[in-house]
Formats: structure tokens, C-alpha cells, sequence
């Protein structure tokens, strides 16, 4: 029986209305996941991965593209039972509490470990050709573990990250941009907008990390 089958089964024994849709297929390192779901109901959302050799899943809790945390665990009942409450019942991340266990935790993203390591190695080692004024950033970055838990991706002259690996990526996250200088800026996104952005600050390669580690932990402990 697919993973999705099982999905579908536990939902209709809960009474949920949700269903599975299948996720993108150009998920980067495909080939070591077993099958990605996705449950959305108006503005929330839960993206579901499960590692190919084991009955191991990691989920990403979001709205409006935030990802408001993650969880890692093995029993599909109780993973069901949550994203339900999640998605079409609107309850908080306190649920979670009634859910020994699950996991909580607000670092962990909606990205295989694996597929995360094999973008970070790629992009590190094509970014002297590709945008070579941010090579002192991304080897400051790479050596990072809080950074390294995030999708590195490139838009224009921006350094980004995302919570996601694949379209669409989120949008609360904050980018770099190399100055003509040789120092960075950091702006509160990647994406265009009408609005300019905001600049959170610059300064050194090392610099820009720090000011991208103040910012996650700000969101972590709102």
C-alpha cells in the first residue's frame, strides 16, 4: 500500500476532510525519499517527508509560507491526528504537549538532512563562478550549523534561504547582498516587492552571520 493510501486511511478513520497532494517533483535528492505529501486547507499547511529505508518522517508546520516548526517521529496515527488539528481545527503548537511522542522543535526544518548537506556542498562549490562576490559569505555560512539546517538557494544578487527545498519557497527569511565594497548587507527578504527592503545590517562575512543568527533566534522565541 503507498504511503499516500495510508495517509488517506488514517485521516478517514479521524473523520478528517483532508487528503494528500502529491509535492513537486523536482525535490532535490528525490532518490533517497520514499514519498513527500502535502495537507493544506486555506492559509496552513504540513509538508510531510519520509526517508526511503524507514518508517521516518519530518514535517514542517506552516502558515502563510512560515514555518512555525518541525517535527521528526515514527508513528503515523498520532502525526495524522496533529496535522488535522493543525490544518483544519487552527489549534496552536501547545497541542503538541498531549503528544509524547512527537518532538517539538522550532530548528527543525522541512528538509531531508541528507538532500540539505548535498545543496549546501553544490552551491559551495559553484559559487566562485557563479556569484563570486559571495564566496566569503557562503564559507562562512557552510561552517554555520544554524545556517546549514536552512535550503540555500540564489535570486539575482541575493543570498537566500528557505524552510522549504522546492517551490515555493518561504518568505521569512532574511538575504545577503555583497557591497561594492567587499562587505554584506543583510535585508529582511528575498523577495520584490513595491516596498524596499530592510536593511537589518552589514559589515564582514562574519558579521552577516551574526545578524542572521539574532534574527532566528528573535523569530524562535516570539
Amino acid at each position: 500500500m503507498r504511503v499516500q493510501d495510508i495517509f488517506e486511511k488514517e485521516m478517514a478513520r479521524i473523520g478528517s476532510p483532508l487528503a494528500t497532494a502529491p509535492y513537486p517533483a523536482d525535490y532535490p535528492g528525490r532518490s533517497s525519499l520514499k514519498t513527500i505529501a502535502q495537507f493544506a486547507w486555506g492559509n496552513r499547511d504540513v509538508v510531510v517527508i519520509q526517508k526511503s529505508r524507514a518508517q521516518h518522517f519530518f514535517t514542517g508546520f506552516f502558515q502563510d509560507d512560515y514555518c512555525f516548526a518541525g517535527t521528526e517521529l515514527s508513528y503515523l496515527s498520532a502525526l495524522c491526528e496533529v496535522i488535522h488539528r493543525w490544518v483544519i481545527v487552527r489549534e496552536g503548537l501547545d497541542m503538541f504537549g498531549e503528544y509524547p511522542s512527537i518532538t517539538l522543535n522550532a530548528n527543525i526544518s522541512v528538509i531531508d538532512p541528507e538532500v540539505m548537506e548535498t545543496e549546501w556542498r553544490s552551491i559551495y562549490e559553484s559559487i566562485n563562478s557563479n556569484r563570486p562576490e559571495l564566496v566569503e559569505f557562503v564559507r562562512v555560512a557552510i561552517e554555520t550549523e544554524e545556517l546549514r539546517h536552512l535550503f540555500p538557494f540564489t535570486s539575482l544578487e541575493r543570498f537566500c534561504f528557505s524552510r522549504r527545498a522546492n517551490q515555493p519557497f518561504t518568505t521569512d527569511l532574511p538575504s545577503v547582498c555583497s557591497k561594492p565594497d567587499g562587505t554584506y548587507k543583510v535585508i529582511d527578504r528575498w523577495t520584490i516587492s513595491e516596498e524596499p527592503p530592510r536593511i537589518l545590517g552589514q559589515g564582514s562575512a562574519e558579521d552577516a552571520r551574526e545578524i542572521l543568527l539574532d534574527f532566528l533566534n528573535q523569530i524562535r522565541n516570539q
